[in-house]
């Protein structure tokens, strides 16, 4: 397993988009193989064929909406939980977004999120979604699948302030993160699932 850092990886994207390499192409690859992921976690675990996902803002939320429209035309029952107005994601997101509701998808718009920095302290708003997460799937004995990284693990330092998403699998996207294996990432990754995008 080869182990990167967002520095590195920005570098390597930066290489792949010279080579005509795009972000879409990237998405849909990386979406193909989450669903795959998924779905066999689902059929070997045994576990009612439900998904719902917890969509951002950036480009992993349109990573998101793919995984959704796959899933939902597997028959899945799919719920897209979105965190932030449609107008704020990123322009690649909302198109996936956009292709999900035209096959009767369904989102559920959880509260305005805005002010709030993903980079740095979890607080407010989005602390109480981590912690209700971790919560409900504790509870429930649901398992949580992290798309690239939990959401608020730290991928250079593996560091949390104060919590993280607590995953039962994540599925790390070309590289893995510097921080799974330091600090709290540990603690939070739960089991490592490769996934090539391109």
């Amino acid at each position: 397993m080869k182990v990167i850092t967002a520095k590195d990886m920005a570098e390597i994207e930066a290489l792949a988009y010279k080579d005509g390499a795009s972000d879409e192409t990237f998405m849909l690859n990386a979406a193909k193989g989450i669903s795959k992921v998924l779905i066999d976690l689902i059929d070997n675990k045994k576990l009612p064929p439900s998904v719902n996902i917890i969509a951002g803002k950036g480009n992993n939320a349109g990573d998101g909406y793919v995984v959704a429209k796959h899933l939902l035309k597997k028959k899945y029952n799919i719920k897209v939980y979105q965190l932030f107005p449609i107008d704020e994601m990123s322009k690649l997101s909302k198109k996936k977004h956009d292709e999900f509701i035209k096959e009767n998808g369904k989102v559920i718009f959880i509260k305005n999120g805005d002010d709030i920095d993903l980079k740095g302290k979890l607080t407010g708003f989005l602390l109480d979604v981590v912690q209700k997460t971790n919560k409900q799937a504790k509870n429930l004995n649901l398992k949580i699948g992290s798309i690239d990284i939990p959401s608020a693990l730290n991928g250079n330092t593996g560091k949390v302030d104060p919590i993280a998403i607590n995953a039962y699998i994540t599925i790390y996207l070309g590289l893995a993160k510097y921080g799974f294996f330091i600090n709290d990432g540990p603690n939070y990754i739960g089991n490592l699932i490769y996934v090539d995008f391109g």
